[in-house]
């Protein structure tokens, strides 16, 4: 017989003929695992992302309280956010040079900063994508008067 099969039928329920299964789960495997790498390459990105935006906003929280203490300066401002950004992020840290501020409010005797860092990420079977992280804080001088009320210096 030329045309002879080679696939033997096996005995199903009641009887009936069915095909084995063999392989089925090599199939499902190359289904499903595209799937789940992207699920999580999708988590690492998101998890990054959080890890970025939660480091600035506590560098630039600690840099500006540390530029209104009563003592400080916008000098150890920065040098304080700079600080609180290499501790957590290491050698990415550096990005973010030159995207914070901190001033000083002397007519509301405060002091302010701010941090943004944007960068495209070039994500397999996405693209490119835009990541932006941005925080600020607001921070009232620590400066203390003993003296009447109403007068303040």
């Amino acid at each position: 017989m030329l045309f002879e099969s080679n696939v033997k039928l096996g005995q199903g329920q009641r009887g009936q003929a069915r095909l084995p299964e063999r392989g089925q789960a090599f199939v499902e495997f190359v289904v499903v695992f595209p799937l789940l790498v992207l699920l999580f390459l999708f988590i690492a990105v998101q998890a990054w992302w959080y890890w970025n935006q939660t480091s600035a906003a506590v560098a630039i929280h600690d840099g500006t309280a540390a530029a209104a203490h009563h003592t400080g300066s916008l000098a150890e401002g920065y040098q304080e956010t700079l600080r609180a950004l290499a501790a957590p992020l290491g050698g990415t840290a550096q990005e973010y040079g030159g995207t914070y501020f901190i001033v000083e409010l002397p007519a509301m005797r405060a002091t302010a900063g701010t941090i943004r860092n944007s960068r495209v990420i070039d994500l397999p079977y996405v693209g490119a994508e835009l990541f932006t992280v941005e925080a600020s804080s607001f921070q009232r001088k620590e400066q203390f008067y003993g003296g009447p009320p109403g007068y303040f210096e």
